[in-house]
């Protein structure tokens, strides 16, 4: 019936729910977790719904109660996918797990979620966008003097990073 739907959605929504990543065997350092996700609503007798939920680890096959907590959030991204990123340390070698445990079940949906060892060194472009935008395809008699170009780029490592240099080389084509 309609009201023991309702009452069995009610009682869902008081409970946690925890997603759980499979075994990832991890070494000692520092990592990171960079997820996307959209959280929270909008009431329709107004306010805002918003989502508790905790990000943890701990050692596979270990009581989760005694896992580590990386982050606690309480989020409402207003109908919008968001991303963001949170780090941790792992102490010692072993098999671990990674989950996302909603407190206060709400709307709550993860997207995806990436984990990576954050390395010393870790430099990447990522955008390239020339100051004068030129068609897909151009005829290689058109392209005769040096082009300016904005570079975006990420330092994900831990250690600062001077003096990158980067160079662009353009393969041209011809038709014969």
């Amino acid at each position: 019936s309609r009201r023991q739907r309702q009452m069995c959605i009610r009682d869902r929504a008081n409970t946690t729910s925890t997603l759980s990543s499979r075994c990832i065997y991890m070494e000692p350092g520092e990592y990171r977790i960079i997820f996307s996700y959209n959280a929270g609503d909008e009431l329709l007798i107004g306010g805002l719904k918003y989502d508790y939920f905790y990000i943890a680890f701990g050692k596979s096959g270990s009581d989760m109660a005694t896992w580590t907590k990386i982050k606690e959030f309480k989020e409402n991204t207003q109908n919008t996918v968001t991303k963001k990123e949170v780090q941790f340390t792992v102490a010692e070698e072993g098999n671990y797990v990674i989950c996302f445990t909603s407190t206060e079940l709400a709307y709550l949906e993860i997207h995806d979620i990436a984990v990576s060892k954050i390395a010393d060194h870790d430099v990447k472009v990522e955008s390239i966008t020339p100051k004068i935008q030129l068609p897909r395809i151009v005829p290689q008699y058109h392209i005769n003097t040096a082009h300016q170009f904005t570079v975006s780029i990420v330092n994900n490592g831990k250690q600062v990073e001077n003096d990158i240099k980067l160079e662009i080389n353009c393969l041209l084509y011809t038709s014969d």
